[in-house]
């Protein structure tokens, strides 16, 4: 049977409600001057050293400044399903 919470892949599809609460909690900590993707590169720094070396390798890069806020973005999107998927495996 085919988990339809996950691509091919494994990777986790994100639904329409974590999107929502990802962008609702962007603006809040934007109106606050929260530094959101600093917060989100220091849970990549905790939890997977690999992805910063690559972070930190195309920081070094003239122009990727939008390749790396996409690539938080999307880490911190697909980290949220996860932990949303996990939360309703629970019984």
């Amino acid at each position: 049977m085919v988990d339809e919470r996950y691509t091919t892949e494994g990777l986790p599809i994100v639904s329409e409600a974590t999107a929502e609460v990802w962008l609702r909690d962007y603006k809040n900590r934007s109106s606050q001057n929260r530094d959101m993707f600093g917060e989100i590169e220091r849970k990549i720094v905790s939890d997977n050293p690999r992805i910063q070396e690559v972070i930190d390798i195309c920081r070094g890069i003239s122009g990727t400044e939008n390749f790396y806020l996409g690539f938080l973005v999307a880490y911190d999107l697909l980290r949220r399903q996860a932990e949303a998927n996990k939360l309703a495996e629970r019984p």
